[in-house]
């Protein structure tokens, strides 16, 4: 049991790894004078986990709760603000402000849960 607990574990951190650059890169990139830029590259990079993400939701929601549902409504949105392709449509997609919002304070997140389950 205590194996299949930090298989988990692991599997949740190798993903929350991936991403934590990917979220930084774009909530910087909000912010700057080019975020078409941020968000081409974001899209391209945090794509590759959407699908691993929401496989293991079950697990995120028992390991980091928190992030789980937040992450989750990034992915929502995205979806709809790219018509589920993940590549830049409109320039909507950098406008809007829980996209902003969600990717300033999910890259810290995830930064402190890694701190904290080294």
């Amino acid at each position: 049991m205590l194996a299949k607990s930090q298989e988990k574990k692991e599997a949740v951190k190798g993903v929350f790894k991936g991403i934590l650059g990917p979220l930084r890169s774009l909530a910087e990139g909000m912010n700057s004078d080019n975020p078409y830029v941020a968000m081409s590259a974001f899209l391209e990079s945090f794509r590759v986990y959407k699908d691993e993400i929401l496989g293991m939701h079950h697990d995120l929601v028992e390991l980091a709760p928190e992030i789980s549902s937040e992450l989750v409504e990034l992915i929502t949105i995205v979806d709809k603000e790219t018509s589920g392709s993940w590549k830049m449509q409109t320039l909507g997609i950098v406008e809007n402000e829980r996209l902003k919002s969600l990717a300033a304070h999910l890259g810290l997140d995830v930064y402190d849960w890694l701190s904290e389950n080294g």
